[in-house]
């Protein structure tokens, strides 16, 4: 029987943490810092962001993404804890608002870019075995 681990320090599946953990925080502060500027209000904006969020998640089970039920959570809440903290930590007011927007962004496609890459490779190999 194949043993998950609760922290995978790579782009395996783990049941609580993996690199992807890290992609969906950065995408939850990307989310900070575009919904409230197109809906204001926190609450309303934070809302959004989560609904967006649990949206995603079925999205991937629907296209077949297959991961277990404890992942898909925490993918949510580590795109929830990315929205809190750049919601009350990056300023959003003018240039520096749309700097940490960028910088966010390239982390995002910088570390998509190698998820999916690594995703395609594990599927591959699974239908080669």
């Amino acid at each position: 029987m194949h043993m998950r681990k609760i922290f995978q320090l790579s782009w395996e599946e783990g049941v609580v943490f993996d690199f992807w953990s890290i992609v969906h925080s950065n995408t939850g502060a990307i989310m900070a810092m575009i919904v409230p500027l197109v809906v204001g209000g926190a609450f309303l904006s934070y809302f959004i962001a989560l609904v967006l969020m649990v949206v995603w998640e079925l999205y991937e089970a629907i296209v077949g993404i297959e991961e277990h039920i404890e992942n898909r959570i925490s993918d949510i809440v580590f795109g929830t804890l990315g929205y809190s903290i750049a919601y009350n930590f990056i300023p959003r007011d003018g240039l520096r608002h749309f700097v940490f927007l960028a910088i966010f962004i390239i982390i995002a496609c910088v570390l998509g870019f190698f998820g999916w890459k690594a995703y395609h490779s594990r599927r591959q190999k699974a239908v080669e075995q």
